[in-house]
């Protein structure tokens, strides 16, 4: 939030609306003019949540991978789908903040793909599919 504050402050100049969006905290500091003090502060540990989220993101699209290439899954499997789901989802929260967008792109096709598999697999228990 306060990055956004800042940016805008340091923009537009109108400290007054602004600041009432800040926490009562930060004000002084905003109102003196120290924007990047603030911004330091805040900056990393939305980039250190982000930056799990893809971690643990990528890691879950790179089991998948690996558990199908080894035969352990295939592709109508639950797991296989819902590890790319989640995968996907969590690297489209991370490429959107790092403003990556043609890689937030494919990770949204990959979302709907494995979304739409589990639809399927949902629709029609009947076909084969892994027991998990």
């Amino acid at each position: 939030m306060i990055v956004s504050l800042a940016g805008r402050i340091k923009a537009a100049k109108d400290v007054d609306g602004i600041l009432a969006e800040a926490p009562r905290d930060w004000r002084s500091e905003i109102a003196d003019g120290q924007f990047e003090e603030c911004r330091e502060r805040v900056r990393p540990m939305a980039a250190t949540y982000v930056d799990i989220v893809g971690w643990i993101s990528s890691a879950a699209v790179i089991i998948a991978y690996a558990l199908i290439s080894l035969n352990k899954l295939n592709g109508r499997s639950r797991v296989y789908q819902v590890l790319n789901l989640f995968g996907s989802l969590g690297l489209i929260a991370n490429t959107a903040y790092y403003r990556a967008y043609p890689s937030t792109f494919v990770n949204a096709v990959w979302l709907l793909i494995a979304a739409a598999t589990l639809f399927k697999i949902a629709r029609a228990p009947d076909q084969r599919t892994t027991p998990i």
